[in-house]
């Protein structure tokens, strides 16, 4: 009587060693790459000066002008990574380790529910831990913004899925928010959210059910994204 209970159990249990061994995987390699030397330049500069600026009170602004044009979300970040004594020159490379990590085992997990196939998780997972795209190129070519905004995009993804078949309240929660963290770091994050909206409302209006789980995604993502979008910023005394 116990026997399919404990093949069931020992089915998740190696579900989750593989998960991990993803998420293992991704973190050691950002990680070798992140120790290596590197120059701080494009954007990320500007997102550590803001957020350097946000810990000494000096305001969200760029050499006593107020910054009306990053979202707050990476600054909030390198701010965060600084009060836990991260150097200032990793403050977003330490997210670009731990959101990687996170985003292959996102991907893992996606991958592993949508097509109930292990080996086919495993292999996108791995892909996703290992791809000099997504390990290398943010550390040398991008903003160190990428990983964590593409692990909020992949989470707000796979929570939208399960909005659209289960046409349940919480995971269009789930979505809603990880959509507007993904625009407080990175504007695009807007267009992935109106495209699940719409495809939402296309779903809704098919199946003529659904739209309570439908405007939680909405209210969800406007209350996260809206307030820190309207800040006023009022203009601080330059420190330098």
């Amino acid at each position: 009587m116990n026997k399919p209970f404990s093949t069931d159990r020992a089915a998740r249990r190696r579900a989750w060693l593989a998960g991990l061994g993803v998420v293992v995987a991704a973190f050691a390699c950002r990680w070798f790459w992140t120790a290596q030397e590197r120059a701080v330049r494009w954007d990320e500069p500007d997102f550590l000066i803001l957020a350097r600026n946000l810990l000494r009170g000096a305001g969200y602004q760029i050499f006593g002008k107020p910054e009306l044009i990053w979202p707050p979300g990476a600054p909030i970040l390198a701010a965060s990574s600084m009060l836990a004594g991260v150097a200032a020159d990793q403050a977003l490379a330490a997210w670009h380790v731990l959101a990687g990590a996170a985003l292959a085992g996102l991907v893992y997990g996606l991958s592993r529910e949508v097509t109930g196939d292990a080996r086919v998780a495993i292999l996108a997972g791995l892909l996703t831990a290992l791809s000099p795209a997504l390990v290398v190129w943010p550390l040398y070519w991008g903003s160190n913004t990428e990983s964590a905004f593409t692990a909020l995009i992949v989470a707000g993804l796979w929570a939208s899925w399960r909005m659209l078949r289960q046409g349940r309240w919480q995971p269009a929660l789930v979505a809603g928010l990880a959509f507007g963290l993904a625009y407080l770091i990175r504007p695009e994050g807007l267009i992935w959210w109106a495209l699940y909206l719409l495809i939402g409302l296309v779903t809704c209006m098919r199946r003529t059910s659904g739209w309570r789980a439908l405007g939680v995604f909405a209210a969800v993502f406007v209350l996260v994204a809206l307030p820190l979008s309207l800040i006023h910023i009022s203009e601080p005394t330059s420190p330098y």
